[in-house]
């Protein structure tokens, strides 16, 4: 026994010189073989691979946004959803990524990343003072590596870890303000360079302008399963508060305790989503009085969404002065109605109000659309008025007697109330609309 325990000793023992001389070494060049493989992909991909300086263990590069048009082929064909005027945004903008190769004994790699350089229009595409001292203080944290983010990968590249580090800066201009970025983590699951689970967390983030405008978002928590065909999205966030002051008004909303789920099933270039949306409550206080909403609910199911038509829709300008924006339009649409496609808004609610010390029943709507698979698309770019007859909208409205009486006293609202009379169904005021073929019924009454 003694001689077994001796020699598995020393197959432990070898085993342990062999990874940390030659293995690791194996190891390393097989990392950096990945390494120049993807950055050899990048560049072919609109981004642009500047001083790089590489040793044994290290390995670091800038890495710029070059052609915002390729950049955005290549991140939309990664399945990201973005446009290329998001991407031209960035254009000009380097980011520095310091590198190490088996850093630790449980991980393969990690990446410092941090901006080193401002995109090159930014004045002028966010309105931006070039002699701002925010903009020079944002500059100077440039400098600083203040805006940093850290991420590990372990040996099997199954998985990752990381933060980002914490801001606190205050920038004297103008107008002082403050901002607060504390407790940034995340990590996640990968299974073939393809992450299939990821969390973050966030404890705090907060921006204040002088005394006028205040932003707080406290325990943020958001986990992502992912696979092929499907995607899970669970978030909760324990509070949102947003104060605004100034000499006319003071105005304060907290939002207390949102969950939320959203489910996507893929079927070949269909996709369908199920949509989950809860807040425990929203507190107002506006020029001296409080109301509260208790109790919020959101639920949707959407089916038959075609994922390309998705896609266009979201590079869609929609620019009516441009005589082919209807033209791209319309086969957006053809494509959303040969789909099939269904949204159903089957809950949108407030369980109840408390408005001035009393407590009274909320809202209750409902919403289903669809396309008339049957419509005629002849004429319409000449005559988009036609377009009126392809939703099928059907909804129903509960509002309970105070929020009607509530919205009556509203001069915007009296002549509407005026013209559409609701009806009354278990004690509260009913809105039956149904929209279809350009028709509009209110409580089965045509309007038009």
């Amino acid at each position: 026994m003694k001689k077994l325990g001796l020699a598995l000793v020393t197959i432990v023992a070898i085993a342990t010189i062999y990874y940390v001389t030659l293995g690791s070494a194996q190891v390393v060049e097989k990392i950096k073989t990945e390494v120049n493989n993807e950055l050899g992909l990048l560049q072919k991909s609109g981004f642009k691979v500047e001083e790089r300086e590489a040793s044994e263990k290290k390995d670091s590069f800038v890495l710029t946004f070059d052609d915002p048009q390729k950049i955005t082929n290549y991140l939309v064909a990664e399945g990201e959803s973005i446009s290329v005027e998001d991407i031209t945004l960035l254009k000009g903008m380097k980011l520095k990524m310091d590198m190490e190769y088996l850093p630790t004994t449980t991980d393969s790699i990690s990446i410092d990343i941090y901006p080193i350089s401002l995109p090159t229009n930014i004045t002028k595409d966010l309105g931006i003072d070039e002699n701002s001292k925010s903009l020079q203080a944002i500059r100077e944290m440039i400098k600083e590596k203040a805006f940093m983010a850290h991420i590990n990968f372990n040996k099997l590249l199954s998985g990752f870890d990381g933060y980002v580090k914490d801001i606190d800066k205050t920038f004297k201009d103008t107008q002082d303000s403050h901002l607060l970025l504390k407790g940034l983590t995340f990590k996640g699951n990968m299974d073939d360079k393809t992450i299939t689970g990821f969390n973050q967390k966030l404890e705090t983030f907060a921006y204040e302008l002088t005394d006028k405008v205040k932003v707080k978002l406290s325990k943020a928590d958001t986990s992502i399963d992912s696979s092929d065909k499907k995607t899970d999205i669970d978030y909760h966030i324990s509070s949102i508060d947003l104060k605004i002051n100034d000499e006319k008004k003071s105005f304060d909303v907290m939002i207390n305790n949102i969950t939320g789920e959203s489910k996507d099933t893929k079927r070949d270039t269909l996709l369908d989503n199920k949509s989950q949306f809860k807040i425990a409550s929203v507190n107002i206080k506006d020029a001296g009085k409080e109301s509260i909403l208790n109790n919020i609910e959101i639920n949707s199911v959407t089916k038959n969404l075609d994922m390309k038509a998705l896609e266009k829709l979201q590079n869609y300008s929609g620019d009516q002065e441009n005589p082919d924006s209807i033209k791209e339009f319309i086969p957006i649409l053809k494509a959303f109605t040969k789909s099939d496609m269904v949204m159903d808004i089957s809950k949108i609610s407030v369980e109840s109000i408390t408005s001035e010390g009393k407590t009274f029943e909320g809202l209750n709507i409902s919403a289903l659309l669809k396309l008339n698979k049957d419509f005629k698309w002849d004429g319409v770019e000449a005559n988009p008025m036609m377009l009126l007859q392809l939703p099928n909208v059907k909804a129903n409205i509960e509002l309970s007697n105070e929020i009607f009486s509530m919205i009556a006293q509203t001069p915007q609202a009296m002549m509407l109330m005026m013209m559409a009379q609701p009806v009354d169904k278990n004690g509260k005021k009913v809105y039956d609309i149904e929209f279809n073929q350009g028709s509009l019924k209110l409580n089965g009454k045509p309007l038009m």
